[in-house]
């Protein structure tokens, strides 16, 4: 438990719109704490699906997906944050922390592979490489594609042209 995987929590739960900024840079496997993955996961669900989001919903849908969250751990989370306004940079400590524990996870089960004499070293070497690879990832955001991108400039340069409004999505509702 770090206090940067409480305060992306406690974040969260003040003010679901950070949210927004902290999901391309962490997942709920990304905190350590089975408490904190389930919050973090009933948050994203409630924003998915478009429903209202704040610390009572978010627990409450925590709840009922099986999540183990106390009133009195959910009390905490909103006493050790200190602002939601630094979400994202709670979010990056918790990604560059989650990473280093993959690492070290790495790192003991290639130590136990190597004193085993009955292992392969290619096998080692292969499997320790694959688990490199995916000890960094970070929530990947869906990139258009060169033709969906260029289509999508022409409907909007053509509904400029037609003198229509057009606006541009903030990705807050509301806005």
């Amino acid at each position: 438990m770090s206090l940067a995987s409480q305060s992306v929590i406690g974040s969260i739960l003040i003010d679901s719109a950070c949210l927004q900024a902290v999901r391309p840079l962490v997942t709920a496997q990304d905190f350590p704490l089975a408490a904190d993955r389930a919050i973090f996961e009933a948050a994203c669900r409630l924003a998915d699906a478009g429903k209202p989001a704040d610390a009572v919903t978010i627990l409450q849908d925590a709840r009922q997906h099986g999540g183990d969250v106390s009133d009195e751990y959910a009390k905490e989370l909103l006493l050790v944050t200190p602002t939601a306004a630094h979400a994202a940079e709670y979010a990056r400590q918790v990604h560059e922390e989650a990473v280093r524990r993959r690492l070290a996870e790495i790192g003991e089960q290639l130590l136990s592979d190597a004193e085993d004499p009955q292992k392969p070293t290619t096998g080692m070497i292969a499997v320790t490489l694959e688990a490199l690879e995916a000890a960094d990832t970070a929530p990947q955001m869906a990139m258009l594609s060169t033709s969906d991108s260029l289509t999508g400039f022409l409907d909007y340069r053509a509904c400029l042209e037609a003198g229509q409004a057009v606006t541009v999505s903030t990705g807050y509702p509301g806005l």
